[in-house]
């Protein structure tokens, strides 16, 4: 069973008294700055929202992102910097060279590392789900590689909202693939979508925090109609879950989708499949990571190697993950065990395993595919052992360490226990489940250890009722150890019921539970292709093997057919034989699986069993399994008459019992030599039968490779001639952005250097540049530009001032005038259209302080008044 994540930091708690504010991440790399200009072109710039943008940012070049976005939006953009606040109607960007997170509301920034690989959309999408939880909303755009996908998930598990680029309208569709096949993403829509969705859920009202807001399950019906849509298309019973749990997932389905209330919502469960399986995979989200509480592990490493050092037989340790989610804490048991084994110089022989009800975790378990960023919590030296990069960023679980692991879906609460286990790990699950569900796990989980085996719960969690059952190793880190002095002979049974099931079954018998407990180590193994009616018939005496003939389980007396050597898992069954009998194994199990799930019974065999020949048939059937063993085949043995025993190598007969004549015997060695030759001609039609598949199949496979090989020649050839384009062009744009980079110096010193107040406006009348001296007439600061110049009151008498220069758009003539400035100087007013391709696309307003001007040309004047006056009073004067 999967946990489910409930904010486990108690991050909603925290943050009940403070007000909510929507923070709003984007992620994007190649081909994102069109969705961006769009997106931020589109979205509100006074709800209130803290908006960061992460993009792949060069170390060589400076970005002009914060200039590029500017045109869009009338939002303050900011770079942000080390121990920057988070304000709302702000939009920061990650500067380059440094890697960014949000810690404490501030930004905290580190150099980053040159040789290291980068990820720091996936470092900031899981900083702030760590810090705001709920109120995160996570946008992944258009880029290359798989940065987003992990952090996606963080966002998710924090019960953040989480919104995906379409792939058919990004122009790089990495990223977004990569993210989407997490099936973590709440939404896929194109950029206009996710702005108009963001609106949206910022418009939630802030009133009642996220507390506060769950849903009021006060229609007890309508609830367990939920419940019973969700047993009836996943086999899992949720009304055994916590009812927090439960309400607060419901509560983000409600939100995320709109709907008026509990019963419209119901409406809408029972008739779209869809939302039932995003409700269903709301509520199996899981928190996990390798080596989780580091300290923990210690303590565990130390109790597996006592394990290991009591282990005088040699016999395989079995480990049960239970709610292994998607398999980080099952690896990280391997790679501890490994390790022990490896430090005593010992073949590591142990098998764990992991099981969980969420068949997408499963999958992704499976595969043993992390990204880089998930493996943080590991050494240098354990990434190196135990994985092998196998992409950018992505990194697989090595084959030697994978082989020790089987995944499959299995319920604690329902379904039977596995058994003879030697450690059960159930970590942050029973914290979600009621008290009854609890009780039936630890059950289980009891019932599965061996004696003195070992269990380790969450740091939260308790045994309740069964304390008395286990010793305790360690507290804080809840390690138990089984004791003998509860006495539980069958899995307990319990009020807790499977959810399809219509009738109840009566307790288990000792015999019967032995039985469960096969069964469920069968189908945790090989799926639900094998019945329980066809189990019950063949645990009295069956051996289970896999494709490479290796035993899995050994069931009931069929250890008897084999050497003492080759009694345990592992070991090759075909091995285990010799002559004969070894070419009859052989060809029973070859058989099975070509006719897989078809029985194909092998008659009077002559077997030696515990040092006597005895007459046996042999039943093998082929299954498919849903883990990675691959198909499977169980052999049944069965011997045909007591009567036909005699020892083995000893002719010596009863000196009572009469002997048989020589025509007798040779009669029977006739007959066994003929059964002999019959099952040797199988065997060798099945061997020629198996060879000609082989052959087939390889040539195939070969002419396949062939032809592979000379796609990936040409496709070689074409990437090296893309590669020399693409380097060619980009040595001509770092050219023409040094030529840019200098024409703006050029022009900003020009700029600033005139006392004459320049201001330019685009076609919509928004600022896009103005020089100092332009303050003293609106009052302009730098964050400004963008703005409509409308929205700033001209310090000049004149009216209509915002008529004029519209007119001037609009008709394209100069427009001039000689006004006052409200402190009475005297200033001209130049309004000329700004050309482009002679179409008019903005304006340049210019104003200049024509007061000195004025005084000079006006005392000019006047110096020419009293000189004339003076020609004119001198030859009165001489006279």
């Amino acid at each position: 069973m999967k946990s489910v994540t409930d904010n486990p930091s108690g991050y909603e708690d925290a943050k009940a008294d403070r007000e909510r504010r929507v923070i709003v991440v984007v992620g994007a790399s190649a081909g994102g700055l069109s969705p961006l200009q769009e997106l931020f072109g589109l979205l509100p710039t006074d709800a209130g929202m803290t908006f960061v943008v992460v993009q792949h940012l060069s170390p060589d070049f400076d970005s002009v992102m914060d200039e590029l976005l500017a045109r869009h939006t009338e939002m303050e953009i900011k770079v942000a910097d080390d121990g920057m606040e988070l304000q709302p109607n702000t939009v920061y960007l990650n500067p380059a060279r440094m890697d960014v997170e949000v810690v404490d509301h501030e930004f905290v920034l580190r150099p980053f590392d040159p040789s290291a690989l980068r990820l720091p959309i996936n470092a900031m999408f899981r900083s702030v789900a760590n810090e705001y939880g709920a109120d995160v909303v996570a946008v992944v755009l258009s880029g290359t590689g798989s940065d987003g996908a992990e952090g996606i998930k963080a966002v998710r598990d924090h019960m953040g909202l989480t919104i995906v680029q379409s792939v058919d309208t990004a122009q790089f569709d990495g990223m977004p693939k990569n993210a989407i096949a997490t099936g973590m993403v709440d939404y896929i829509l194109s950029p206009p979508a996710i702005a108009h969705l963001i609106r949206e859920h910022g418009s939630v009202p802030v009133e009642a925090p996220v507390k506060a807001r769950e849903v009021e399950l006060v229609d007890d019906n309508l609830v367990q109609v939920i419940f019973s849509l969700l047993a009836e298309a996943y086999e899992i019973d949720f009304s055994h879950y916590k009812p927090t749990t439960v309400s607060r997932r419901i509560d983000r389905r409600l939100a995320l989708s709109r709907y008026r209330g509990l019963r419209e919502y119901v409406e809408v469960l029972q008739a779209d499949q869809q939302e039932l399986s995003n409700l269903y995979h709301d509520l199996l989200i899981g928190v996990t990571s390798f080596f989780r509480d580091r300290d923990a592990y210690e303590l565990l490493k130390e109790e597996l190697g006592n394990l290991i050092g009591a282990n005088e037989d040699g016999e395989s340790l079995r480990i049960w993950c239970a709610g292994c989610a998607s398999g980080e804490e099952a690896y990280s048991i391997a790679i501890v065990l490994t390790e022990l084994y490896n430090e005593r110089r010992l073949p590591a022989r142990f098998k764990v395993f992991a099981t969980d009800v969420h068949d997408l975790s499963l999958d992704h378990a499976a595969r043993g595919l992390y990204e880089e960023g998930v493996l943080d919590a590991l050494s240098g030296e354990q990434k190196q052992q135990f994985f092998e990069k196998v992409g950018g960023s992505s990194f697989r679980v090595r084959p030697e360490l994978r082989n020790h692991l089987v995944f499959a879906r299995q319920n604690v609460v329902h379904d039977p226990p596995f058994t003879n286990m030697d450690l059960v790990t159930c970590r942050n699950l029973l914290i979600y489940l009621q008290d009854e569900a609890q009780f039936a796990a630890i059950s289980s989980f009891r019932f599965a250890l061996k004696s003195n085996g070992l269990m380790m719960l969450g740091p939260s969690e308790t045994l309740g009722r069964l304390s008395d059952g286990f010793d305790v190793l360690h507290k804080g880190w809840r390690l138990f150890r089984k004791n003998a002095r509860v006495r539980l002979t069958h899995r307990p049974s319990s009020s807790i019921s499977r959810a399809s099931a219509t009738t109840s079954s009566p307790p288990p018998t000792p015999s019967s539970a032995t039985y469960d407990l096969v069964k469920a180590e069968s189908k945790g193994m090989v799926g639900p292709s094998i019945s329980s009616e066809v189990l019950s018939g063949m645990m009295q005496c069956t051996i289970m093997v896999d494709g490479s003939h290796a035993i899995l389980e050994i069931y009931g007396q069929a250890g008897d057919y084999l050497p003492l050597s080759h009694r345990r898992e592992g070991v090759n069954l075909v091995d285990a034989f010799h002559g004969a009998e070894q070419a009859a194994i052989y060809t029973v199990i070859a058989q099975a699986r070509d006719t897989m799930q078809v029985p194909f019974v092998a008659n009077d065999l002559m077997l030696n069993v515990l040092g006597k020949q005895r007459l046996t048939t042999i039943t093998a059937t082929g299954y498919h399994t849903t883990s990675a063993l691959g198909p499977v085949v169980l052999l049944q043995f069965e011997n045909l008459s007591d009567k036909t025993d005699t020892p083995a190598g000893d002719s010596a007969g009863d000196g009572s019992r009469e002997q048989p004549s020589e025509v007798d015997d040779d009669r029977k060695l006739i007959a066994t030599l003929r059964r002999e030759l019959a099952m040797t001609r199988e065997t060798l039609g099945a061997s020629i039968h198996e060879l000609e598949a082989n052959n087939e199949e390889m040539q195939s496979t070969n002419e396949e490779m062939i032809a592979s090989n000379e796609e990936l020649q040409a496709t070689n050839e074409e990437l090296q001639s893309v590669n020399e384009e693409l380097h060619t062009v980009n040595i001509e744009h770092q050219r023409k952005v040094l030529e840019l980079q200098e024409v703006t110096e050029d022009f900003d010193n020009l700029f600033n250097s005139t006392r004459v107040g320049l201001i330019l406006l685009d076609d919509n009348l928004r600022i896009r540049k103005f020089t100092r001296a332009s303050d003293r007439y609106f009052n302009l600061l730098e964050h400004d530009v963008g703005r409509q110049l409308s929205n700033f009151a001209p310090r000049v008498k004149m009216d209509n001032f915002f008529g004029h220069v519209r007119e001037v758009m609009s008709s394209g003539v100069l427009y001039h005038v000689n006004t006052r400035h409200q402190d009475d100087h005297l200033i001209s007013i130049e309004v000329s259209p700004f050309r482009k391709r002679d179409k008019v696309s903005g304006v340049i307003i210019s104003i200049i302080d024509v007061t000195d001007t004025q005084m000079k040309a006006e005392a000019a004047k006047n110096d020419g008044k009293v000189s004339g006056e003076n020609v004119q009073s001198k030859p009165s004067a001489s006279a």
